[in-house]
């Protein structure tokens, strides 16, 4: 059984907003320097497991750093692969958006929405 075209063209730009999604967000990714908050996430995942959970250092629950802990233990420690694990996140971002809006309204519409999370800076 094939798709219908529709269903076809669909997948298609779905798969090319994802794709424009990912490279938006990787594009330059270490370029600026880490600072404010970015760098206070780096230097508490550095922490030993101990005392990232035991909290002092943030007013936030540690999920994050604990996280981040394990992902520099596995990727390696650099402004590039720090930034990777949010850049994961900002993009399944964007695809969830797109499930929700399927969801919710219609398969156009959540196109549309997708459109928005794919250019949105944040």
């Amino acid at each position: 059984m094939s798709a219908r075209p529709s269903t076809a063209r669909h997948i298609f730009v779905l798969t090319i907003l994802l794709l424009i999604a990912f490279a938006l967000r990787i594009y330059q990714l270490d370029y600026q320097p880490v600072w404010g908050d970015e760098a206070f996430s780096i230097r508490t995942a550095g922490y030993g497991l101990s005392r990232i959970v035991a909290g002092g250092t943030d007013t936030h629950p540690p999920l994050f750093h604990l996280v981040l802990h394990g992902w520099q233990a596995l990727a390696g420690q650099s402004i590039f692969s720090d930034r990777y694990l949010p850049l994961l996140a900002g993009w399944i971002m964007a695809a969830s958006v797109y499930a929700i809006a399927r969801r919710i309204v219609s398969p156009r519409s959540s196109l549309i929405a997708l459109v928005l999370a794919v250019i949105g800076p944040f």
